[in-house]
């Protein structure tokens, strides 16, 4: 275990009137940083629906996890909502509590979520599904517009009680599996107007988006999507909207598309919506400018098998990128190719730069500070532990004077011309 002294010595955080900097050392890394002993976990019901389509209600809860207050000092987490598959008509929000308490392990806030299930499909195989559920294939729609409308009424939920959760709510991310994933990506970029096309009688039976039990309803914005085996209704509705995805899918995937085609095709069905799975999206990403990640497995037919826990390091990481600004691009096959954001305070695009570009001596010190770089430095901080600016410079002054500090550990963070930063642990003696 970590305790809260070793913990807060890697811990960067800066706070300003309406924002929290997440670019914190050690945290919301590929590894765990708490002990599942040190995750709380608790239940809320957020709202009570009736389930579709008769009249009987059903209560939603969530399941939130987080650091104990006893070994984490902050008290704005980025959040992750977690969306279970399942087809729709299968699954609870407990298939999602690896995640969950892995994430949170890793510092994040988490929960999982019911939603209502049912769109009149129960197949006893996999093979009776174009024959049983093609029947019912129209509704397959109906159930996914509620799942969002379940979704929004979490998150507001959410939002609404975020201070007692610890939650920066202007750091929201959604992670689904299948079905959870579809939800998840639906959420993310679908308004009402695209949502009226996509189940063109759904108002009517159902509400529209914001409607259901929860009555509260909060601006939000999603930050990101972790798409494990997830496929969009439609790639028009990604427009204008920059909201990076990480993705995990098959490549020969049976259930979902990789690409694009009808839910569960390779089964020979034909009654089933079209979707644009991971690699789509990731294409369509591309060519808005907007960051993504796509792990593939190649040649494999399996639906939703990249591994658990190759999934929380590279989504770890990728929302860590988003957090610090670092956000870059990638195809990859190798699956345990995760990378070590350990740092996760070097801004990397076109122009990278190292963090040995920058050496900042000596360290530890007892009165002065030096500073040398290849590249052009625009400002330099001195911040305590909190994220306070103790010491400012509107350019690269070379030495720092640090005998008005009292002896312990800081952070030393360097802008450089092209909008890139590095943050450092100092220490004074």
């Amino acid at each position: 275990m970590k305790h809260l002294i070793l913990f807060t010595f890697s811990l960067y955080v800066s706070s300003t009137i309406a924002q929290v900097n997440h670019c914190v050392q050690d945290r919301y890394a590929q590894a765990a940083i708490f002990d599942s002993v040190d995750i709380d976990q608790s239940t809320f019901a957020y709202s009570t629906e009736p389930i579709w389509p008769s009249t009987n209600l059903q209560t939603l809860e969530l399941e939130v996890f987080e650091p104990s207050s006893s070994v984490d000092p902050l008290t704005k987490r980025p959040f992750i909502m977690m969306i279970y598959g399942g087809g729709f008509f299968t699954g609870n929000r407990h298939d999602m509590d690896y995640f969950a308490i892995e994430m949170a392990r890793r510092g994040f806030v988490t929960a999982t979520m019911d939603y209502r299930l049912g769109w009149d499909c129960s197949p006893s195989s996999l093979a009776s599904i174009c024959v049983d559920c093609g029947l019912e294939a129209n509704k397959l729609r109906v159930s996914v517009y509620r799942a969002v409308q379940d979704t929004r009424a979490a998150l507001n939920y959410i939002i609404e009680n975020a201070d007692q959760l610890g939650i920066d709510t202007s750091q929201i991310f959604l992670q689904g599996t299948s079905a959870g994933a579809i939800t998840a990506l639906q959420t993310a970029y679908m308004d009402q107007t695209e949502a009226d096309v996509y189940c063109p009688t759904c108002v009517t039976e159902l509400g529209q988006l914001h409607e259901t039990g929860y009555t509260q309803v909060h601006p939000f914005t999603i930050k990101g999507v972790i798409n494990n085996c997830g496929a969009i209704s439609s790639l028009d509705i990604m427009d204008d909207a920059n909201i990076p995805v990480v993705g995990f899918h098959d490549e020969w995937d049976c259930t979902v598309p990789y690409q694009g085609g009808q839910f569960f095709g390779c089964l020979g069905c034909t009654a089933f919506q079209f979707g644009s799975g991971s690699n789509a999206i990731r294409g369509k990403l591309n060519i808005d400018g907007v960051c993504y990640g796509m792990n593939s497995v190649m040649a494999s037919i399996n639906h939703c098998s990249y591994p658990s826990g190759a999934i929380v390091g590279k989504a770890s990481c990728f929302i860590k990128s988003i957090l610090c600004g670092t956000c870059t691009s990638y195809l990859t096959t190798s699956i345990w190719d995760i990378p070590d954001c350990t740092a996760g305070t070097v801004i990397i695009g076109i122009d990278e730069i190292k963090q040995n570009s920058l050496a900042i001596y000596p360290n530890p010190s007892s009165d002065e500070l030096n500073i040398r770089s290849e590249q052009q430095i625009i400002s330099t901080e001195i911040l305590s532990l909190s994220g306070e600016t103790l010491k400012s410079y509107q350019d690269n002054p070379e030495s720092i004077n640090l005998n008005q500090l009292n002896s312990g550990l800081y952070f030393i963070k360097v802008q450089f011309l092209t909008g890139q930063i590095i943050v450092k642990r100092i220490e004074k003696y």
